[in-house]
């Protein structure tokens, strides 16, 4: 297949493998192509439409940036096609027997398997699967309910609701197909939103340590300043001693608002010049 549409009005390109897209969809790949660390370029698949983390049908690639929300809690739902050795001809003129079988062997919506139909070799691969998801993420673990593993492993070869389905088709030669469409049940779901809730937390963190840095930066410049202007006062007094003898009458002047008396020895010239004695009497 080849690209169908590119939009170019983004900071990186979005290419379209479809002429057929919704105008919900375009918006919203639009402003995935718009981030700041969204790689290269942004692809749409045929299946592309409006999703709520991200567009479903896109790929986005990243640099140096992970968005659990753009995989979301359809993490474990994917696509696959089948060729089987059929033939349109060998197909009969009605499908229905063929679509009980299938809905007979595939649980559809919340429906699952019984116990006794999980081969023990897939529930124990999924089980030595998720001991080392729940170990490496014990809070996911919390979350997780009684149960759940093994929940989880009767969800193997279910469809689940939505639009997730299993289709008969053909191809342009009459070839017979089988394609599945199939959900991430409700393992995708425990993860989906155990991860986003996590970078939801980081993401807060971040904002606030970055608050916090913002704070400390204008305390300092504000420390900074307060320091210049005292080396700036005391070069000043140091350059002109008149100057300096007024400051310490000025000093002094605050200093006898707190006293019942003040007794100068020598006159002005001794207040110039030598030493400036307070008494102070109570009486």
């Amino acid at each position: 297949m080849t690209v169908k549409n590119t939009i170019s009005d983004t900071r990186v390109p979005v290419k379209i493998w479809t002429d057929e897209i919704e105008d919900t969809a375009t918006d919203q790949l639009k402003n995935i192509a718009n981030l700041p660390f969204v790689h290269h370029h942004v692809a749409a698949m045929p299946d592309v439409h409006l999703g709520i983390g991200a567009t479903i049908g896109s790929v986005i690639p990243t640099h140096k940036a992970i968005i659990p929300a753009s995989v979301g809690v359809d993490i474990g739902c994917g696509m696959m096609a089948v060729e089987t050795s059929l033939k349109a001809e060998q197909l009969p003129d009605n499908l229905r027997q063929l679509r009980l079988a299938i809905e007979s062997a595939v649980p559809v919506g919340f429906n699952m398997h019984s116990v006794r139909n999980i081969p023990e070799a897939v529930a124990g691969t999924v089980n030595a699967g998720l001991v080392r998801i729940l170990t490496k993420y014990p809070k996911l673990a919390e979350n997780a309910k009684r149960g759940t593993s093994q929940r989880w492993a009767r969800q193997i070869g279910t469809l689940g609701g939505g639009n997730h389905f299993i289709e008969v088709c053909l191809d342009t030669e009459g070839k017979v197909w089988v394609m599945l469409h199939s959900g991430s049940r409700g393992i995708g779901n425990k993860i989906g939103s155990h991860f986003i809730a996590e970078a939801k937390d980081i993401l807060n963190r971040v904002v606030e340590a970055e608050k916090v840095a913002q704070a400390n930066v204008i305390r300092r410049r504000e420390e900074t300043a307060a320091t210049r202007s005292l080396l700036n006062t005391a070069k000043l007094m140091d350059e002109n001693p008149t100057l300096m003898r007024l400051k310490e009458l000025e000093t002094l002047e605050k200093v006898t608002e707190k006293v019942d008396r003040l007794t100068v020895f020598g006159g002005l010239d001794g207040v110039l010049n030598d030493t400036v004695r307070i008494n102070l009497d109570s009486n």
